[in-house]
């Protein structure tokens, strides 16, 4: 998704003021809000936000812009919003510069055109525009210009976009467009996380891992999950069922196992698989269910993870994987 920073209904201060465009956007607030007994009149409001916007003052401009996006007192319309982000763009205001680049991008109000978006994010980009920057780095990276993608997420990262630092850390971790280097992927990886970026924390976790720094596993991995990050999950009940970085807790590895069933990623065959033994033999805290614990291994087997085919191998348990009513692989106690 582009990045696009919003104008709020706040007032904001011109560099060069404007007096008269300043009064004007206080009484269109005032009408917009019905604030300082001021009647609630959003056409009110919205006419004198153009009287403002007329007077070349880009806070209005953007209110003006704003009000026919969200289609508000006026029919939606994406041209004409285009055509007053452009005035304001072509004032050279990097937050209309952005947008307008997003409009040409995505065909918003206007004809879809790489080369226009382009230029515009540039201009913002070069004004110190860290959303312009991200913005660069998803083009460049769609068209498979991996050197152009990096060039921006590198200055995007370097300008504290977190978006960009993540994905910098990705390169790094991955080694795509970069030589492989772990310690600056968990660089970018954590200044991404510590700005609460949720993928960054789980990512950062495993580094952490692989160095058997289980603290900071730990605690990046509790912060991917408060996050909301959904391999994290597993993750964290993988480091409880082990007892790395903390006591092991069997109830707690349960839970956060069974989270993780509820996303389709690639750790959710893993907690099929891990539950299934867990539940096959019992563990403090999780009572023994042979059958739901057999369950969850065929499942596991079933969408292809070998250490459960091996396990119900060694249990001698019956399983077999059916497409279309035909069995086409089982094993040998079927």
């Amino acid at each position: 998704m582009l990045s696009v920073l919003f104008s709020s209904l706040t007032i904001v201060a011109a560099s060069s003021e404007d007096s008269v465009a300043v009064r004007l956007c206080q009484e269109a607030e005032n009408a917009y809000t019905g604030a300082n007994g001021a009647f609630l009149n959003k056409e009110k409001a919205l006419e004198l936000y153009i009287q403002a916007a007329e007077r070349n003052y880009i806070p209005a401009i953007h209110k003006v812009a704003g009000f026919y996006y969200r289609g508000e007192v006026v029919d939606k319309n994406l041209k004409e919003r285009l055509v007053w982000l452009t005035k304001a763009a072509e004032m050279g205001d990097a937050d209309a510069q952005n947008k307008v680049g997003v409009c040409y991008h995505d065909g918003n109000g206007t004809i879809q055109n790489s080369e226009k978006a382009v230029y515009w994010y540039v201009k913002a980009a070069n004004q110190g525009n860290t959303h312009a920057m991200n913005n660069l780095r998803i083009l460049y990276s769609n068209q498979d210009n991996i050197e152009e993608s990096l060039k921006w997420t590198r200055m995007g990262a370097e300008n504290g976009q977190i978006e960009c630092q993540y994905e910098l850390g990705n390169a790094y971790n991955d080694g795509e467009g970069l030589k492989e280097d772990k310690d600056q992927a968990a660089y970018w990886f954590k200044m991404a996380a510590d700005n609460g970026h949720k993928n960054a924390c789980n990512k950062l976790a495993v580094i952490y891992h692989n160095k058997k720094d289980y603290a900071q596993t730990m605690y990046y991995l509790n912060k991917a999950v408060e996050l909301g990050d959904d391999y994290a999950f597993f993750n964290l009940g993988y480091m409880y069922d082990n007892g790395h970085g903390t006591k092991k807790d069997y109830a707690k590895a349960e839970a956060y196992y069974q989270e993780a069933l509820k996303y389709d990623n690639g750790n959710t065959n893993s907690a099929r698989y891990r539950l299934g033994v867990m539940y096959y033999e019992g563990r403090d805290g999780v009572k023994k269910d042979k059958k739901k614990g057999e369950a969850l291994l065929k499942e596991a087997s079933k969408n292809g993870n070998e250490n459960a085919k091996k396990y119900l191998d060694e249990h001698k348990v019956k399983w077999t994987i059916s497409i279309n009513g035909e069995n086409v692989l089982h094993n040998y106690y079927c």
